[in-house]
């Protein structure tokens, strides 16, 4: 029968043939020996089916019969033929989703071949469906290549694995890619393609989830296989050897300095950085620009684009002096790693990057430098890498010529075995231009900073702090040590120094190396001391400052120079000036002894970081005292801000051209009035008066500013101030023997410079359209009236240690009346017309008078400077027996001013009686006993009740008046009221009117006796 079906099926008689089929199927399917037969038998009706219009069940139900059938009886060849029939069949019809099952079932381990056929057309399947799935295509592709693997196919091994490459990679799969690249390194160099197999290798030496034994076999395959590449390379292949993986080489930790690293210099001082562009810019205008010498040469290591010249940014070195250029380098692998025989590439002029091939001989020992004939290269023989390690190399450069030397890269051997480099690429500042902003992508300027500039031999700055304290109490003052070090082959000369935070920091010299903080008074053992201090009275920055240096010949240099090759120490004190974590960038600037140098000066870069905490909190009120003319109240309120430290208050002092610190009662400080307990609060009490000296009117802050600005109105040639200085009276009060001098460097630097920056601040907020520049040239450090405080304490430290600081009160002013006559001013401007002449800083008439308008536009304070003050017993006796009694009232009247007139009309005011006693006057009573009566005033004025006059700047007069009691009581005599009238100065202030009266009141106790 079967026999029938065939002949049948080869005539085409395939109906015949199908019934044919089924009837033998059926014979078949009842015996389990005919398994094999049954699956032919399926697979003829299947084609019966597949050339006929349709017979008896679905075409896919013969065939996938036949193919269970097949695999039942262990034919595979004949399973795998019914197979591809199917899969030809689904193809055709688009029915692929049902093809990768049929396909991978026919996979299994009795032929490798087959199955990776099989394997690869499913994963075609899975690419041709809609939508594509690509994920499942690249697994059974990996699949498939092993399968070709496993039976010799390489080639077809490589493409599948290549292929599958194309997905997998850039997903982040990391085991996944190494899979794949380790096979691919495989069978690239089983197929002889050492180039392929090193690039596959190379992909694998980086930080990955594999274990540190797959790891390691992954960097020894790579080496073994790079020593067959290197055998067939040619030379010019093996010095252009990619970049290796590992280690791996942070470009933007790449530093290039003249100074070995050491622990004092910070990791973290950028070669890129606004701030330090800033002070750079500074540091020239204010500490060289005046230098005679500097004409206009170029500067070295200032990397900002100041210049806009092709020399901006890079750095500049002299000849035979190392050049230091350090790098963090990393291991990211979990196995050490070595790096051999390293050295910087580096190319003089336009010349291409000179090469040289160190050969690694465990045997022997490299050399000290590669040498060439513009420059030397060290050698570093070996790095060592633990795995996650990370460390800072540093590599010299020692410059042979004068020109430019680039340094491209760094050249090492891996494990003693692959020669590669490494080349920097540095990106300079992000460009916030407008193209740049409007772009998707960053835009960076170019890098200059591994470009060096050769010059002759020139010193070579190098500075370490000493004892440079981590934390700080605010306050606090702390003495560091300045190390100065010359490492270079001429004398340096004009050290300067500029500071990111100024009101920090005290710099002294060599002779007050011994010198204290807080220096005793020797002099005294009293609770007051007076001093005489004289303080430069003009607001220029001191930022920048000039750090003296030992010298044998003083003549030539006043400043001094520091040899080649010596060392010097300089005290720097340093205070807590303000709450919180400070970066401190120090800027040093210094020159060549010799001024025919190319290079006018160099700069170092230096940071060090403290944090300042918490110690006090202090407010202060000044009001005028009721018993005096020149004299006012002082009150302090103190706030132990520590919660477990308790704070001793030393010594109070006062600075001030006019005015003295004094004590209301004795002693000032005493233990109950000087110890504060953690997390407390202190109320102290002093009191201002005038001090015994000799005010010229003319001489006067107050008048140098004024001419000034006048000058500057009329649009005269010299406006700015010139270097005044002025006479400070100290006073100080503390217990006795405890007096602390205020003439020592640290405190007098210190408290100059507080001063300053609080000026300016003050200046700039008044005047805002006025640069600091034109603030320096109108206005000075002090007035007349101005007051500053310094509260010294203690507070007890760790170990027996103990904080030593002090506070600043700044910017009290004790005058009536503005300083400055503004109004009369601004009549003089208006009167000029802005002034003919061009103003000071001022290019054009329209910016001079918005020079004058910025001026004259400040509200100040604005009260009459009269002061009056009743002078009177507090206790009064007469004889009420007889009558009223009468009792002089003596007034004092004093104008305070020192430019201005004032006319005044003083005249008393209706009393009222504050106290007296309620009892009736018919009620007996003892001799002093008060008797009142509600229907008649407390007291009256007689005689005299009108006074008026005139005052000339800085006197006074007295008025006295005459108050009639009528009984017993206490009284405020202090009932007028003032109207007081300006101008008629020898200035020619302008007028202004005051109506004023009194203000704390006055008592009188009248007894009857």
């Amino acid at each position: 029968m079967r026999r029938l079906a065939d002949y049948a099926f080869m005539l085409r008689d395939y109906r015949f043939a199908f019934s044919t089929y089924d009837s033998v199927r059926r014979d078949f399917q009842n015996n389990e020996k005919y398994v094999k037969f049954l699956a032919g038998t399926q697979e003829m009706l299947g084609l019966c089916t597949l050339l006929t219009d349709g017979l008896g069940r679905s075409l896919e139900t013969y065939l996938e019969h036949s193919v269970t059938a097949y695999t039942e009886a262990k034919t595979p060849h004949y399973a795998a033929r019914v197979a591809i029939l199917y899969y030809e069949m689904l193809r055709h019809k688009n029915q692929l989703r049902d093809a990768p099952a049929l396909l991978i079932r026919m996979t299994g381990e009795d032929s490798d071949l087959r199955s990776a056929l099989f394997l690869e057309q499913a994963a075609l399947c899975f690419l041709r469906m809609r939508p594509p799935m690509v994920r499942k295509y690249a697994f059974h592709l990996i699949l498939a290549g092993h399968r070709f693997g496993k039976c010799g196919q390489r080639e077809h091994a490589y493409r599948c694995y290549a292929t599958a490459l194309d997905v997998y990679d850039n997903l982040g799969w990391s085991l996944v890619e190494d899979h794949v690249h380790f096979t691919l390194g495989r069978q690239s160099f089983h197929l002889s393609h050492l180039d392929g197999a090193v690039d596959h290798f190379l992909k694998l030496l980086r930080k990955s989830r594999q274990p540190a034994p797959q790891q390691t076999a992954y960097l020894r395959e790579f080496l073994y296989i790079y020593k067959q590449y290197a055998t067939r390379a040619t030379p010019d292949q093996i010095s252009h050897f990619p970049a290796l993986p590992v280690p791996e080489i942070n470009d933007s930790t790449v530093r290039v300095s003249l100074l070995e690293h050491h622990s004092g210099q910070p990791t973290h001082v950028s070669a890129v950085d606004d701030e330090w562009e800033t002070m750079e810019r500074d540091l020239f205008e204010e500490g060289y620009t005046r230098t005679p010498s500097l004409g206009r040469k170029f500067y070295a290591g200032y990397k900002a684009p100041m210049s806009g010249g092709k020399d901006a940014g890079k750095t500049t070195c002299a000849v035979g002096e190392p050049v230091f250029v350090s790098f963090e380098m990393h291991n990211p692998m979990q196995v050490p790693i070595q790096a051999h025989n390293l050295f910087l590439e580096c190319a003089f002029g336009t010349n291409p990057p000179a090469r040289a091939n160190l050969m690694y001989n465990p045997d022997v020992s490299p050399p000290e430098r590669v040498e060439y004939a513009e420059f030397d290269a060290e050698v570093v023989g070996e790095v060592a890498l633990e795995p996650g390690d990370t460390a800072v190399i540093q590599l010299r450069v020692f410059p042979k010529r004068e020109g430019e030397l680039i340094v491209h890269g760094v050249r090492y051997i891996l494990c003693g075995s692959v020669p590669t480099h490494h080349p920097f690429q540095k990106r300079g500042r992000r460009q916030t231009d407008a193209v740049s902003i409007k772009s998707d992508t960053a835009v960076y300027a170019v890098d200059n900073s591994l470009k060096l500039v050769v010059t002759s031999p020139m010193p070579v700055l190098d500075v370490i702090f000493h004892a440079f304290p981590d934390t700080l109490l605010s306050g606090e003052v702390v003495r560091a040590v300045l190390e100065v070090n010359n490492k270079g082959n001429r004398g340096l000369r004009n050290l300067k120094l500029k500071t990111s935070h100024p009101s920090f920091f005290c710099v002294g010299d060599g002779g007050d190396m011994n010198d204290d903080s807080y220096a005793p008074r020797s002099s005294t053992q009293t609770p007051t001391s007076f001093e005489s201090l004289t303080s430069p009275n003009h607001v220029n920055e001191t930022s920048t400052v000039t750090i003296k240096l030992p010298t044998s010949d003083t003549r030539t240099n006043e400043n001094g120079m520091l040899e080649s090759g010596t060392t010097t120490l300089v005290p720097v004190w340093i205070r807590g000036d303000k709450i919180g974590k400070h970066v401190f960038r120090f800027l040093f600037g210094y020159q060549s002894e010799d001024k025919t140098d190319k290079v006018s000066y160099r700069t170092l870069r230096y940071s060090m970081t403290t944090t300042v905490q918490p110690s006090l909190r202090i407010n202060a009120f000044t009001r005028p005292s009721a018993r005096a003319l020149d004299e006012f109240v002082l009150g302090i309120e103190i706030e132990n801000l520590q919660k477990s430290s308790d704070v001793v208050l030393k010594q109070i002092s006062s600075l001030s051209p006019s005015w003295i610190v004094q004590s209301i009662e004795e002693p000032a400080l005493d233990d109950k009035t000087s110890h504060l307990p953690g997390g407390q609060t202190l109320f102290v009490y002093f009191r201002f008066g005038r001090a015994k000296v000799s005010v010229d009117p003319k001489n006067t802050p107050e008048a140098l500013t004024t001419r000034a600005i006048e000058r500057l109105i009329l649009g005269e040639d010299e406006v700015g101030l010139r270097n005044e200085k002025i006479a400070l009276n100290v006073s100080s009060l503390a217990s006795a023997g405890n007096l602390v001098t205020c003439s020592s460097p640290a405190f007098q630097g210190l408290t100059t410079t507080s001063r300053l920056q609080w000026r300016l601040a003050q200046l700039s907020m008044q005047h805002s359209g006025l640069t600091p520049a034109q603030l320096s040239s109108l206005f000075t450090l002090y007035l007349t009236d101005d007051v500053d405080l310094a509260l010294f304490w203690e507070s007890p430290g760790p170990n027996g240690t103990v904080h030593r600081g002090h506070h600043y009160i700044i910017g009290i002013n004790l005058g009536l009346q503005a300083p400055l006559q503004m109004q009369r001013l601004a009549q003089l401007a208006a009167s000029k017309g802005g002034g003919a002449g061009r103003a000071l800083y001022a290019e054009t008439v329209r910016e001079k008078k918005a020079v004058v308008a910025s001026l004259l536009k400040v509200r100040q304070k604005d009260a009459s400077p009269v002061r009056v003050v009743v002078k009177a017993a507090h206790e009064a006796r007469g004889s009420f027996a007889d009558g009223p009694c009468t009792f002089p009232i003596t007034l004092v009247l004093r104008n305070t001013s020192r430019v201005s007139t004032a006319r005044y009309m003083l005249e008393t005011l209706h009393p009222g009686r504050a106290e007296t006693d309620s009892q009736p006057p018919s009620t007996p009573g003892p001799p002093n006993a008060v008797s009142s009566s509600s229907s008649s005033p407390d007291f009256v004025w007689l005689g005299k009740t009108y006074a008026s006059g005139v005052l000339p700047p800085q006197s006074e007069t007295t008025v006295t008046l005459l108050a009639c009691f009528a009984r017993p009581g206490v009284y405020d005599v202090n009932r007028w009221r003032a109207s007081v009238g300006l101008g008629g100065g020898e200035d020619g202030a302008g007028a202004g009117t005051y109506v004023q009266g009194p203000g704390l009141p006055h008592w009188v106790t009248v007894l009857n006796g």
